[in-house]
């Protein structure tokens, strides 16, 4: 049976792919910003039509025409700088935090994630608990539900096993669950974030309780992509 052993590391680049990712291609948030600010500036059009258009029997409202320039603009500049704003929330996000590192063994039957200090301290899922499995270059995106197991397709995080058994094995799961794969450039700004190294343990276990592998994409307001965060979440398994 192929087994493969490696590090699951939620930092930064992890964060900013899978916000990106999740954003852009899974919520589709660009289109439905573009839709919004066609809207608006149609909406803008109308209201000052009637000074062209003399014919039209209606009368024009600036006013009301300037707020949806002013909503058209705001639109355009969340879609303009989403990689950016995306940049500086994660960035606040590891302000006072380490990394999340984990070990997680993929097997053809199950996933287990484990305490890199206590193996003991570990959650198993089966592989019929994964719904769907989406693919960028960089990852894959085991999701159970709406939470991903994000698991980084890189050499370097193999620490027993094959690569190749990797892929082999996550392919194999393909068939059967609904799967999206998307073959283009996620991130286009290169990513110079250096982590800062606190104090305590990066997979600190307390209370009995691991941490696992999650990142949540959260809008605070549905209306402004500027609050989009990250947060991490906590599984227990006696």
């Amino acid at each position: 049976m192929k087994e493969v052993k490696m590090t699951l590391r939620i930092d930064y680049k992890a964060m900013k792919f899978y916000n990106m990712y999740n954003l852009i291609y899974r919520k589709h948030f660009l289109w439905f910003y573009i839709v919004l600010a066609v809207l608006c500036l149609v909406g803008a059009l109308i209201n000052v039509a009637p000074y062209v258009i003399t014919t039209w029997d209606r009368e024009p409202n600036i006013l009301l025409a300037a707020i949806f320039l002013l909503f058209t603009a705001y639109l355009i500049y969340q879609i303009m700088n989403l990689e950016k704003i995306i940049d500086r929330n994660i960035s606040q996000y590891f302000y006072n935090r380490n990394p999340i590192e984990q070990h997680m063994t993929i097997t053809e039957e199950t996933i287990r994630i484990s305490s890199p200090t206590d193996p003991t301290k570990q959650v198993t899922y089966d592989w019929v608990q994964v719904t769907k499995i989406h693919e960028i270059r960089e990852y894959f995106y085991l999701y159970l539900g709406k939470q991903p197991i994000i698991v980084a397709k890189d050499p370097n995080a193999i620490l027993e096993g094959d690569y190749e058994d990797l892929i082999s094995i996550v392919k194999d799961k393909i068939t059967g669950k609904p799967y999206k794969k998307v073959d283009k450039i996620i991130v286009k700004k290169p990513i110079t974030y250096v982590h800062q190294i606190f104090n305590e343990e990066v997979s600190e276990i307390q209370d009995g309780d691991i941490e696992l592998h999650d990142t949540e994409e959260i809008v605070k307001d549905v209306d402004a992509v500027e609050e989009v965060e990250v947060e991490e979440k906590k599984s227990t398994e006696e």
